[in-house]
């Protein structure tokens, strides 16, 4: 069976287009059966890039079905700039054939091309995809936690408690509330408080801090618009009125049951005062104010991130899928990619 290899973007159509969506709604169904099936709109959505969030799709297909999808991240911000992320996902009925190493092969080349040398990789947690990545040359750097909670499994008295409890402590601080595209006046804020997200555990990934700008910010509200999905912000103001906390959900439009957990970050000069319990409550108590129909929420975090895993538990969030991170430079992987194919040419 011939192998063939395909770029897909937001506007592909025809029959790759068509089998890959199918292969989305199967992979998805594995790793998460309480998902409704991907729409044609939502998948479309998915491959939506922007100038500093780009992102590259590739496909592998056998006989014109597709078994196996790459997803690979350029970031193009002040940092990181020799780094690239991949999602590299393939059918269950088709593992252990080469599809892996294909896909990782093109993701490979894709980010050299965006002059990348490092390339981290992002799979459902096993010891298949440790072996695959370890294959290659790259070793475990992080392994990151996929938590839910159900809205209804939340007590509401107790989130009642959190946003009071911060009279106590913060009775000077107060909220902002804004969705959608973040307003002029609080772009500084929004940056200056992604930028704090830095101290959060990256484990032993080769990583920079990203530093945040304006239109940083600006892009990251393009890319979740051109997503289909709708960003709900809050952000805490110290007594100075100086930004001092944010958290950020994102509803997806056509499949509201989910909606997804952005940043939750404090500034360090603002910590210890209940602010992280205070922003998560809040945006709890109005996500069931105003929209009803969102049934959980979905979060990551590392798993050596004590502090919010210990909050996110108190709420009722649950482990749903760990993640693993692989990382290698690009010329190591190519390496091993170029030695597995003659050793698979010399045996045939």
């Amino acid at each position: 069976m011939e192998l063939s290899i395909d770029r897909l973007d937001s506007a592909s159509t025809g029959p790759v287009f068509e089998s890959t969506l199918q292969l989305r709604r199967a992979l998805d169904a594995e790793r998460d059966p309480d998902l409704d099936p991907a729409t044609e709109a939502l998948f479309r959505a998915a491959l939506v890039g922007t100038e500093t969030f780009e992102l590259h799709t590739v496909v592998a297909s056998r006989d014109g079905r597709a078994v196996g999808i790459a997803v690979v991240s350029t970031h193009h911000m002040e940092t990181n700039a020799d780094k690239a992320e991949v999602e590299l996902e393939v059918h269950p009925d088709h593992r252990r054939l080469g599809i892996g190493s294909a896909l990782a092969d093109a993701a490979v080349g894709i980010a050299e091309a965006k002059g990348r040398t490092t390339l981290a990789g992002y799979n459902v947690s096993s010891s298949a995809a440790k072996g695959f990545w370890r294959s290659l040359g790259a070793h475990e750097r992080a392994v990151d936690r996929q938590s839910r909670l159900w809205l209804a499994d939340t007590d509401e008295s107790l989130m009642v408690e959190w946003v009071k409890r911060r009279t106590a402590r913060a009775g000077k601080y107060r909220l902002e509330h804004f969705r959608g595209v973040t307003p002029s006046h609080l772009l500084g804020a929004v940056a200056r408080l992604n930028t704090a997200m830095n101290d959060a555990p990256r484990d032993d990934l080769d990583w920079d801090d990203d530093i945040w700008s304006e239109q940083d910010v600006l892009q990251l509200d393009e890319f979740i618009i051109g997503r289909g999905r709708e960003r709900w912000n809050t952000i805490a103001f110290g007594p100075g009125d100086e930004p001092a906390g944010l958290t950020a959900l994102s509803l997806q439009l056509d499949k509201p049951r989910f909606a997804h957990q952005g940043n939750t970050a404090v500034d360090r000069e603002h910590r210890n005062r209940g602010l992280g319990r205070w922003l998560k409550a809040d945006m709890w108590l109005r996500l069931r104010s105003d929209a009803p129909y969102v049934e959980a929420i979905d979060t990551d975090n590392a798993e050596t991130n004590d502090p919010m895993l210990a909050i996110n538990a108190e709420m009722g969030y649950r482990p749903l899928i760990e993640w693993s991170v692989a990382q290698a430079d690009t010329a190591i992987l190519k390496a091993h990619l170029r030695s597995g194919q003659r050793a698979a040419s010399s045996s045939e």
